[in-house]
């Protein structure tokens, strides 16, 4: 997702984030879930502008070692329940260079498993901002990462005839594999756009677990392969971060 906003939505972004983080202060920790997945988008060693979407590599550093000391069992996104822990999985949406040229040398130092979602035209298109054949093969190959599809274009599908939004799903799905020889099995809607049609088509072409844009946690129990996502912006504070891990922000941002 690319979101360069104008600096007075930006500021106004930062504004509501600032609000919604005061009012989860307040909150107690009423959630029951035991699964929660993260959701990024790229790591940016500096300059981060407008783009709520782009985090700094130092703050999201600093979130990994929190993980890290945490209470959280951090599992591969197509993992099944681990019983009597509570779950945490770290998902990247888009399949940005960065996540192969920063990110994947800090989490396969730190042993972290993760998932990114690829754009598949992206890639095929060799744009030089996404990953490269060479890369999703190469990242293909170990096993701390899953690779899943996130459209052919990054249409939004809700938006789209159920035909056109069936082509994206299974095209995209078959791109990837054609791409690192392997079968991919998971996926993530872009934009957040989903309904429950397009969630039982993206079944029938054999995704077996499909992200969504919803921000709160999950009940491994309730799970039919639908996985709610909290997304974690570029105005990240620590704060914030720890409330949504403890579910403070379920109530907030869950539509």
């Amino acid at each position: 997702m690319e979101n360069g906003l104008s600096s007075f939505e930006y500021h106004k972004f930062l504004l509501k984030h600032q609000v919604a983080t005061a009012m989860a202060a307040f909150l107690p920790s009423r959630s029951k879930a035991d699964y929660r997945c993260l959701m990024y988008h790229s790591i940016v060693e500096q300059g981060c502008g407008h783009d709520i979407y782009k985090m700094s590599l130092q703050k999201f550093i600093h979130q990994m070692q929190i993980l890290k000391n945490g209470p959280w069992e951090l599992i591969p996104f197509d993992q099944v329940a681990v019983p009597n822990k509570k779950a945490l999985s770290i998902t990247f949406d888009d399949g940005h260079r960065d996540n192969f040229e920063l990110v994947y040398p800090l989490l396969r130092k730190m042993q972290i498993p993760f998932t990114i979602f690829v754009i598949t035209d992206r890639v095929l298109q060799n744009d030089p901002a996404y990953l490269s054949h060479s890369q999703l093969v190469e990242l293909s190959k170990d096993p701390l990462v899953t690779l899943g599809a996130h459209g052919k274009t990054h249409k939004p599908l809700a938006s789209l005839p159920i035909n056109e939004a069936i082509e994206e799903l299974s095209e995209s799905k078959k791109d990837l594999e054609d791409t690192i020889g392997r079968g991919v099995n998971v996926m993530s809607f872009p934009l957040g756009q989903w309904n429950s049609e397009l969630f039982s088509k993206a079944r029938e072409i054999g995704y077996t677990r499909c992200g969504t844009s919803v921000a709160k946690g999950n009940v491994f129990a309730k799970m039919d392969g639908l996985v709610s996502r909290q997304c974690l912006f570029s105005c990240e504070s620590e704060v914030s971060f720890q409330q949504k891990l403890n579910g403070k922000w379920d109530f907030i941002l869950a539509r």
